[in-house]
């Protein structure tokens, strides 16, 4: 008995797609697939710190900052961002600043202007 209702189960979610106008799935990625807009120097918070790049991405994960980990002079640098403008990059610096300090970390945010 179960094996019968699987089956006409199976024929009737079939059918379901039988007439359907949807286009191939390669076509639809190719109309999703979209060029970065390029832009001009965008403004980032700099993680400076003594400690591991692994260890403190991983302290700014568990705070819901996402880092971006860039190569700055051979060095890797941890960016938070981008911010649109100046002001608003200085603002969360110091909200970070915060809790920075709450947690003992060996940290200092600074804002910087950095052109991917």
């Amino acid at each position: 008995m179960r094996k019968t209702v699987m089956i006409m189960a199976v024929l009737a979610l079939a059918g379901c797609d039988a007439g359907g106008s949807r286009a191939p799935a390669r076509d639809k990625a190719q109309d999703t697939v979209q060029t970065a807009p390029v832009t001009g120097p965008q403004w980032f918070i700099q993680m400076n710190s003594r400690e591991a790049v692994s260890d403190t991405s991983a302290w700014l994960l568990e705070r819901s900052y996402v880092p971006v980990i860039v190569t700055i002079d051979g060095k890797q640098q941890m960016l938070l961002g981008p911010y649109q403008s100046e002001a608003e990059a200085e603002e969360q610096r110091i909200a970070l600043q915060a809790k920075v300090s709450k947690s003992h970390r060996f940290a200092k945010p600074s804002v910087v202007q950095y052109t991917r």
